[in-house]
This record gives C-alpha cells, sequence and structure tokens, in this order.
C-alpha cells in the first residue's frame, strides 16, 4: 500500500507488487476528468477506465514542472505525492511539446519519459 502525501521514491514502488499491477500508462489527466454521466449500466466502464494509478506532471507547484502519482479507485482520485529524482529536462519536454494541453494543471506524459518511468521500475 502506498500512503498518500509521501516523497515517492521510484525504487521503491518497483517492490509494491499491488502499484506494478496497477500501473497505469494509458489513463491521463483528460481520462481521469473526461464528463462522466454515471448511471449502474456504465458505472463498470468508469471503474475499469479509470481504476490504477497514474502519473502526471504538474506546473502548478513553482518554477519547475514535478512529476505525480495519483490513484483512482472506486471513481475518487487522490494525489499520493511527488517523485522524486526525476529529470527535469523530460518534464518539461513533456509539458512544451506541440499539441499538449493541459486539465487543471496537469500534463499527460509523453513516451521519452514514459520510456525513462518504465526503465527505472523495471517494466
Amino acid at each position: 500500500m502506498i500512503a498518500d502525501d509521501t516523497p515517492v521514491v521510484l525504487s521503491e514502488l518497483r517492490q509494491l507488487k499491488d502499484f506494478l499491477d496497477n500501473l497505469r500508462f494509458d489513463v491521463t489527466p483528460e481520462v481521469i476528468f473526461k464528463p462522466r454521466f454515471l448511471t449502474p449500466e456504465t458505472m463498470q466502464q468508469a471503474y475499469d477506465e479509470t481504476h490504477g494509478y497514474m502519473f502526471y506532471v504538474d506546473c502548478m507547484k513553482g518554477d519547475k514542472p514535478v512529476l505525480m502519482l495519483m490513484k483512482t479507485k472506486e471513481l475518487r482520485s487522490s494525489t499520493v505525492g511527488e517523485v522524486e529524482g526525476v529529470p527535469v529536462e523530460l518534464m518539461e519536454a513533456a509539458v512544451s511539446r506541440e499539441g499538449v494541453k493541459d486539465f487543471c494543471g496537469m500534463y499527460p506524459l509523453d513516451e521519452a519519459l514514459i520510456d525513462w518511468l518504465k526503465e527505472q521500475l523495471g517494466l
């Protein structure tokens, strides 16, 4: 289990089976904030679209972007914490690439950042 609001260390995450089993690179801020009109029939689909752990780049915390980890469970999301040791240039490239848009100050990852994370997590 990952505790909320603690510094996130990738070398520790790679040891957590629950995290690795539920890590989602397909879930982006756009997916999380997509308008949904939930009915009993669509509840499971919404759950399947968002359940798990996702990374995003946050530019609201100061001068430099930071990588954040969010967990979504039962259609409720919370930010777990800031990931330590991420190269700033990778995050800057992810938020400044052409066509990228933020959702509430949250930016999706680009392929270079995903590849770096996968390497750090041993995936």
